[in-house]
């Protein structure tokens, strides 16, 4: 399956996504005229295009182990355009399959310094308070999410995805201070922290995660489509 979209002016996406309707909503949310943006199963299928690209990787119903291989694997194969590039690992904003094991595939496979992981995505209710998503206002592991006959969310916990000592997080009372007191907190972290999770209440808090962390030197990005969208805000402007 082959899909062109219009992207961004000068900023390249490379992407990989955990199954094909989260590839192509994440290519929605970045789509801005003048540059193809192509999403495709097939990595070969990516190769010749100059534009941004989304790979589907249909890692939602594999083990952990099989998940973090195949992202490694994704990414791998998965050639860079020309021109500044920005990349995303898509996983489930409800944190269904296997998003940790995801995200250290994308990261062993980039050899990202450090990764900005929001999942939150305030327009459909899933929100992060405290460093736990909750959906419509309901800790995740009480939903229906939780309950997925063949891909259940297993943690609310955004930072337990993740090895001990590996991650940090930034509060909403840190998000509140707005996207300078954020920035300069980012480039403070202990550098041995790699996987930045960030609490998010609304889309306000979701555009000062994507300033920030763009400010920040960020170029690794992990979550759901709301903070792609965010992120192509942010660079390009509105559709």
């Amino acid at each position: 399956l082959g899909l062109v979209m219009a992207a961004g002016r000068q900023q390249r996406w490379m992407a990989v996504a955990d199954d094909l309707t989260g590839a192509a909503d994440l290519a929605g949310n970045l789509a801005r005229p003048g540059l193809p943006l192509r999403v495709s199963g097939s990595a070969v299928a990516l190769r010749s295009d100059d534009g941004s690209r989304v790979l589907d990787a249909a890692t939602r119903f594999l083990s952990a182990g099989a998940a973090r291989q195949a992202v490694t694997a994704a990414w791998t194969r998965l050639s860079a355009p020309r021109g500044p590039i920005l990349r995303y690992q898509k996983i489930d904003s409800t944190l269904r399959g296997q998003p940790g094991a995801e995200i250290e595939g994308f990261v062993s496979a980039t050899q990202a310094p450090w990764v900005a992981v929001l999942p939150a995505y305030p327009a459909f209710g899933r929100h992060i308070r405290g460093g736990r998503l909750m959906v419509r206002g309901q800790p995740l592991l009480r939903t229906e999410y939780a309950r997925d006959p063949l891909s259940p969310a297993r943690t609310e916990n955004v930072s337990a995805l993740f090895p001990a000592g590996t991650s940090i997080h930034a509060g909403a009372a840190l998000l509140r201070r707005g996207p300078r007191a954020l920035t300069a907190w980012l480039l403070q972290r202990p550098r041995n922290r790699r996987f930045i999770t960030f609490d998010c209440e609304d889309d306000a808090q979701l555009r000062c995660v994507a300033e920030a962390s763009l400010a920040a030197g960020c170029r690794h990005f992990a979550g759901g489509s709301g903070l792609g969208a965010a992120l192509a805000l942010r660079l390009h402007g509105p559709l």
